[in-house]
């Protein structure tokens, strides 16, 4: 009986942590549109403060 308790009890905290663990990525994954493009722009800033290629710039590979 004390086994049986102890596996459920093991088996809904690991449901809970999992439920709240998929909750967490989707909102991190998820952004609106403006949020996106602000970051996009922040990182390309910081590229060319850096002194680095803007890693959204287009890859030129070679001459036509």
């Amino acid at each position: 009986m004390r086994r049986t308790l102890t596996l459920v009890v093991s088996g809904l905290v690991a449901a809970l942590l999992g439920i709240l663990a998929l909750g967490g990525l989707s909102a991190a994954a998820t952004a609106t549109d403006d949020e996106a493009a602000t970051e996009a722009r922040n990182v390309s800033e910081a590229a060319k403060r850096a002194g680095k290629q803007d890693p959204y710039a287009p890859e030129v590979y070679g001459t036509r």
